[in-house]
């Protein structure tokens, strides 16, 4: 979050916090942002949280100094970046027909099979585009009891369903970061849309059993890939060493 300071003849007129990335958006500054093409300066009176009736803020920014001009222009520039990333907003709630849809609080609450369904079908939709592998992903982001629930949730709203896509496309580069073993970076720079290995190969490596697959894909998101990080690493530092012995 940064600070910014409007002055006029050296003189401070307003000091306002301004976020700086998507993160720091909050949920009504997010929606406003994805939901209409703004132009720079909507894009800044929405970042400080100006209603557009507040002319006399508009006023003195029509005073207010050249490098102040500048500072708005660089604070908004993010905005635009074709990477957005957000991972700590929580996934929205709403209503559809009477109904209540409620996401996971945060990312971690996600268990490690929940990930891998909803990262095959978001990058199936990333890929395709088709409406069928959206309404699996939000179905398994959403889960409900219902048997129309695929049904309702073709009527979410673009602007939610976006929001949605972002939020876990953001999380997905942050696992890709941590867990850099588990998501190489020579397969991800090869294919853009890199997904997902063989997923159900990866829960039957780190189990023995029917059973014991269903103890896997309940744990959290991190534990599973944090455990089967390591034992890639463990496993290339033995190959590693059986190249190094083989020499000798």
């Amino acid at each position: 979050m940064n600070t910014l300071e409007l002055k006029a003849n050296n003189k401070i007129l307003k000091s306002k916090p301004i976020p700086s990335t998507w993160d720091e958006l909050t949920f009504l500054q997010l929606k406003k942002i994805l939901s209409q093409n703004l132009s720079k300066w909507q894009i800044f009176f929405v970042l400080l949280n100006l209603k557009w009736h507040q002319f006399r803020f508009m006023y003195l920014l029509r005073r207010i100094d050249k490098e102040d001009l500048y500072l708005i222009n660089k604070f908004s520039l993010w905005v635009s970046d074709s990477e957005r990333h957000i991972t700590k907003q929580f996934l929205p709630s709403f209503w559809i027909r009477f109904r209540k849809f409620k996401g996971k609080e945060n990312f971690g609450k996600l268990t490690f099979w929940e990930f891998v369904q909803a990262d095959t079908f978001y990058t199936r939709y990333m890929q395709k585009q088709e409406k069928e592998h959206l309404l699996n992903f939000l179905n398994v982001l959403y889960p409900s009891k219902l048997k129309n629930s695929k049904k309702l949730l073709s009527k979410l709203s673009p602007l939610y369903a976006n929001i949605v896509l972002l939020w876990f496309s953001g999380n997905k580069v942050n696992l890709t970061k941590k867990y850099k073993h588990v998501f190489p970076k020579e397969d991800r720079e090869q294919n853009s849309n890199y997904t997902n290995f063989a997923w159900i190969g990866v829960i039957k490596s780190l189990s023995t059993g029917l059973t014991d697959m269903k103890k896997v894909g309940e744990q959290p998101v991190h534990t599973a890939l944090n455990y089967l990080n390591i034992e890639i690493l463990h496993n290339k530092e033995r190959e590693a060493e059986q190249k190094r012995n083989s020499k000798k």
